[in-house]
């Protein structure tokens, strides 16, 4: 991805790993991308839980078992335990959960977390693209989507949801200090969500036809032709008021 990961030395020989440290995002991707390397070499995913404060990924091949643990503070830390004992009920994740991982397109898993509870939520990757060709991914992806339900700023990067032919996509873009677009994204989630509906979506699709989103700041996108205020009166509609939380 974008940001670089800060990978710790590997200790040879000492159990547990450590593999990486930092922000949260830095810290999924380097989950991803490892559990992700072991699928691809053969290992399968056992077991996903919450111990403590850590997400606990049980990974097997074979007769032998380890394991891919995230553990949660100021600064997440990533490590990797191998030649331990499973828990004894295992529950294996869904099949769409393999696929994503074993998917020649790239997958991946993203983080969820709610009422003290951590969860994966895996992904296939449809569409790649960096520098300018990042740029003319993103205003065709948002200009072609048939609904635009969220749009969420996290640390160096903006996410958008959408749905097109009734799937639903998650767009992540990428951003240099000064908010220039310079990666982007386009992500299949095993379940769709629901969400508000974009009632200036037909304006946004007329602003992103045939231009190119350079860059995002706040809730406005710009392209070479001016910019698009994503949201400058509230005119998300949310159509899911009193779905309700976990009651916790």
């Amino acid at each position: 991805m974008a940001f670089p990961l800060m990978l710790l030395p590997v200790l040879l020989g000492a159990d547990p790993v450590v593999i990486a440290t930092g922000e949260l995002p830095h810290v999924e991707q380097a989950l991803s991308d490892g559990i992700r390397a072991q699928a691809l070499g053969g290992w399968t995913v056992a077991d996903v839980r919450t111990v403590n404060d850590e997400l606990v990924v049980t990974l097997s091949k074979s007769e032998a078992f380890e394991q891919h643990v995230i553990h949660f503070d100021k600064r997440h830390t990533y490590r990797v335990e191998r030649d331990i004992k499973p828990p004894t009920d295992l529950e294996e994740p869904s099949p769409f959960f393999a696929a994503a991982l074993a998917s020649p397109a790239g997958g991946g898993v993203e983080i969820s977390s709610g009422c003290g509870d951590y969860s994966l939520l895996p992904y296939v990757v449809d569409e790649h693209a960096t520098g300018e060709f990042a740029t003319a991914l993103v205003a065709r992806t948002l200009s072609t989507a048939d609904r635009l339900s969220e749009m969420t700023d996290e640390p160096d990067r903006v996410k958008f949801t959408i749905t097109k032919r009734e799937v639903t996509r998650e767009l992540f873009v990428w951003l240099d200090r000064k908010g220039a677009v310079i990666e982007a994204q386009v992500r299949r989630p095993e379940y769709g969500g629901g969400g508000g509906t974009y009632t200036q979506l037909p304006a946004l699709k007329k602003a992103l036809s045939k231009t190119r989103v350079i860059g995002v700041q706040g809730d406005t996108l710009i392209t070479p032709k001016g910019k698009f205020v994503i949201d400058p009166d509230g005119s998300f509609d949310y159509d899911d008021v009193g779905e309700g939380g976990c009651g916790c």
